[in-house]
C-alpha cells in the first residue's frame, strides 16, 4: 500500500492478511513437496499404502495450493511480495514414507502457527476482530492439530523420534 505524505511515497509494511496467506501457501508447498517425494521415491507406498497420502490426497493438496496462490495474487497488496513456490521443510522419505510425511506436516504446522502468533503479537486488534485473518480460535485449532500429529508420530513409531526424517 502506498501512502503519499508531502509528495513523498512511503511504502507501508504488508498487512496481516498478506503475511498469513504467504505462511499458509508455504505450508501447502511443504505438504505438496513431501507427497511428490513419496511418489518419486516410493511409488508402491504412494499408491497402495492406505496410511500414506496417495494420488487423491495429493491432487486435493495441489488444487488447494493453486486456489490459494490465485486468490493471493489477485487480492494481495500491490507492494507485497509473491508467495514462494518452493518447500522450505524437506524430509528424507527413504527413512519411512509415513514418518516423513508426519514430520513435514507437523513442522509445517508449527511454522504456520508461529506466523499466526507473530501476527497476533504485532497486530492484536486485527487478529481478534478481522474475520479474514487467523485469530485466537484458529491458533487453538492449529495447536491441537500439531500436538495430535506429534502424538500420532510417537504412537506409530515409538522407536524413532519426531523430526528424525527431516533434512537439515
Amino acid at each position: 500500500m502506498r501512502v503519499k505524505i508531502n509528495k513523498k511515497v512511503i511504502l507501508e509494511e504488508d498487512g496481516i492478511w498478506d503475511r498469513q496467506q504467504r505462511a499458509h501457501i508455504q505450508h501447502l508447498n511443504n505438504i505438496d513437496q513431501v507427497k511428490s517425494d513419496i511418489y518419486d521415491n516410493n511409488p508402491g507406498q504412494y499408491f497402495f499404502n492406505p496410511f500414506v497420502s496417495g494420488p487423491i490426497s495429493h491432487g486435493y493438496t495441489k488444487g488447494v495450493k493453486n486456489i490459494h496462490n490465485a486468490l493471493y495474487k489477485g487480492l494481495k497488496d500491490d507492494d507485497s511480495p509473491d508467495a514462494s513456490t518452493q518447500a522450505n521443510i524437506r524430509a528424507d522419505v527413504n527413512k519411512g514414507a509415513f514418518n516423513s510425511e508426519l514430520d513435514v506436516v507437523a513442522s509445517s504446522i508449527d511454522q504456520y502457527k508461529n506466523a499466526i502468533e507473530q501476527a497476533r503479537i504485532k497486530d492484536p486488534i486485527q487478529s481478534i476482530f478481522n474475520p479474514f485473518v487467523a485469530g485466537p480460535l484458529t491458533n487453538v485449532l492449529i495447536n491441537n492439530a500439531s500436538s495430535n500429529i506429534k502424538n500420532m508420530r510417537y504412537l506409530t513409531s515409538p522407536t524413532s523420534a519426531y523430526g528424525d526424517t527431516l533434512k537439515k
